[in-house]
């Protein structure tokens, strides 16, 4: 859905990007991504903002028009480092506890699509919103 609104996606890992692209082939959905990026391609990983900043740099999108959605600490803090709107997903490897400082939480992958971050209407029982929402992000350019 989100690659029918012409959202530009792209995936930062913690692993080998080869090991990362194996599991993206695996469950047919590597071509939905425009870039893969891990420990192997760049110095740096989270929750170090450098691997958001390349990507907002490599997209020609400012950070304000940026999303993270994760499912930990580092995703976090790797995405308010980066100025970029961060989601945490509770549905993933890290706990609860580690998205408290997240902009918003969802609890499934379709939750995403109910957020004001891709054009679309903010629901309250869609999701958790941990704070103000400042702006409406441009769906073709996050």
């Amino acid at each position: 859905e989100l690659n029918r609104k012409g959202v530009l996606m792209a995936i930062i890992y913690n692993i080998h990007s080869m090991l990362s692209m194996k599991v993206l082939k695996n469950f047919d959905i590597h071509a939905y991504f425009s870039s893969i990026l891990g420990p192997d391609t760049l110095p740096f990983c989270k929750p170090s903002p450098e691997p958001i900043l390349k990507l907002l740099r490599d997209f020609h999108i400012d950070a304000h028009e940026g999303v993270i959605v994760g499912d930990s600490f580092s995703d976090i803090i790797a995405g308010r480092s980066a100025g970029v709107m961060t989601v945490g997903c509770s549905y993933g490897y890290g706990k609860a506890s580690e998205l408290t400082l997240a902009d918003y939480r969802i609890s499934n992958i379709q939750e995403l699509l109910r957020l004001p971050l891709f054009g679309c209407e903010f629901s309250d029982w869609a999701v958790e919103k941990n704070r103000p929402m400042p702006y409406i992000l441009k769906g073709s350019q996050t």
